[in-house]
């Protein structure tokens, strides 16, 4: 009795619960297509078709919204491609990052087609099913990668050919154009990966790091120079007077001959335009700039360098600057400056007398001071000869006695000792060296001083040599930023 109760029981609950779930459970309307809810018809087998579907008032808003979602389906597809490719490229160290999301991915695939669709008796509801073919879209994506790989092989070829004949400009273009080819092509693949769910066939041609490396070795090799037109004063109308002449070369160990048909950009200060020029047979190009400003500073200058836009267009790169941003650091930072006066600004007069001792021994002639001296000028300073004092200068006992000396003839006076030695040798191929020193700008009609410094700059390389230069250069970068930065000061105050 017992037992029949409880069966009881339970049969009343088993109903209570399926009247809670046949009313609280969502339920097809009446009339509507099961592949509006599952996103399924056995027309378009998922394995041969993807597919899409959306309802709406209307017919058109129907298939709109079935578009919409075939779209959303794919795009979250590449995501999750892009995703794991991209953490495959860091686990394998590769520093080459082409699989970054873009606005315009699909653009090539086939437009999807209205594979289905359904209304309502009363005409309020419509639904449609947007579709395509896997095979059909594999296929197309299928040719665009087998194009983007003869263009990769083309550019590549004739970038190895042009740098062989020593046609630097070409060679970076077609590497660029190469590069931006490979870009494309990865991100094909990863495309066709999406569309037809089987991994794209491999391409050949060389990678994205090794074409990147080769760009880099070409372009931390390429050198632009001042020429001509440096430590010039605006005129009224905001001009120069003389075209500002550059030159672009190709620097390699001891080999250094010019680069034609480069692409420059000339920049000065804001609001004054950028000035585009093209690099001739010599490598030499001239510009005429305007619009400076009347007034200024002593670090009144106008940039050049690389024009990273031209250069990218005549790589035949569909791309802006932007979209290669591992390459900005090298593409866009100007390579040399011409300085210029301003209508309100008077010129200082510098004289350098710096000794140097390379590996213990006193040089003949200061390389350290050449430099010093050549950016000085670029800086906007008038470096004075000291051959303008006369003999006088070569009898004095110490250079503290050099300020008396000089003084109807300058008005700064920077003077002191560099050094540069081995400082640590790993091995015969590998060593380090130190360049230091102690300098002083005075004023020598005054007597008051400018500016001292005293530092050291450590950097390493393959031979004693290189080593020391280097360490060097980044010693005599340090000088500059002081002298420039005290001495203009100075003049500014007493202006």
């Amino acid at each position: 009795m017992k037992r029949l109760i409880y069966a009881q029981k339970l049969a009343v609950m088993a109903c209570v619960v399926a009247g809670i779930c046949v009313a609280g459970c969502p339920r097809p309307r009446i009339g509507r297509p099961a592949w509006l809810v599952s996103g399924v018809h056995e027309i378009f087998p998922p394995a041969d078709f993807l597919v899409g579907v959306g309802g709406g008032a209307s017919a058109v808003q129907a298939g709109r919204n079935a578009v919409a979602d075939l779209s959303g389906k794919l795009t979250s597809i590449y995501a999750e491609l892009l995703q794991e490719h991209e953490t495959a490229r860091r686990k394998s160290g590769a520093k080459f990052n082409p699989y970054t999301p873009g606005d315009e991915e699909f653009e090539a695939l086939p437009v999807p087609s209205i594979g289905m669709r359904w209304s309502s008796s009363d005409g309020n509801h419509h639904a449609a099913m947007a579709v395509i073919d896997r095979h059909q879209a594999a296929a197309t994506i299928l040719e665009q990668i087998e194009q983007s790989a003869k263009s990769l092989a083309t550019m590549a070829s004739e970038a190895e050919l042009a740098a062989s004949g020593r046609d630097r400009a070409k060679a970076l273009r077609m590497d660029l154009g190469a590069l931006v080819a490979r870009f494309t092509l990865l991100r094909q693949q990863v495309i066709y990966q999406a569309v037809s769910g089987a991994e794209a066939p491999a391409s050949g041609g060389p990678g994205a790091d090794e074409l990147l490396q080769r760009i880099r070795t070409v372009l931390d090799a390429v050198h632009i120079e001042v020429i001509r037109g440096n430590g010039q004063r605006v005129t009224e109308d905001g001009s120069l007077t003389a075209p500002l002449v550059a030159g672009a070369y190709y620097v390699a160990g001891q080999e250094r001959f010019p680069i034609k048909g480069l692409p420059l950009v000339f920049l000065p200060p804001d609001p004054a335009p950028g000035v585009h020029a093209i690099s001739s047979d010599v490598g030499t190009c001239a510009v005429e700039v305007t619009g400076l400003p009347a007034s200024g500073s002593a670090r009144n200058v106008v940039g050049v360098g690389l024009d990273r836009v031209r250069l990218l267009e005549g790589a035949g790169a569909a791309i802006d600057a932007a979209g290669l941003e591992f390459l900005g650091e090298w593409l866009s930072a100007p390579r040399a400056e011409f300085a210029y006066l301003s209508r309100d600004q008077a010129v200082v007069r510098v004289m350098l007398l710096i000794e140097e001792l390379r590996f213990g021994q006193l040089l003949p002639e200061s390389q350290a001071a050449k430099s010093i001296s050549r950016q000085l000028v670029q800086a906007g300073f008038n470096v004075i000869d000291p051959s303008v004092a006369g003999e006088a200068l070569a009898a004095i006992e110490s250079l503290d006695e050099a300020p008396a000396l000089v003084a109807p003839y300058v008005d700064v006076l920077v003077y002191g000792r560099l050094g540069s030695n081995v400082s640590q040798l790993i091995n015969e191929n590998f060593m380090f060296c130190m360049a230091g020193g102690k300098l002083r700008a005075v004023e020598p009609s005054s007597g008051k001083q400018l500016s001292t410094f005293d530092d050291t700059c450590k950097s390493a390389g393959q031979d004693r040599y290189s080593a020391c230069q280097r360490a060097s250069d980044r010693l005599v970068k340090k000088v500059l930023e002081r002298l420039v930065r005290d001495i203009s000061k100075t003049s500014g105050e007493e202006e």
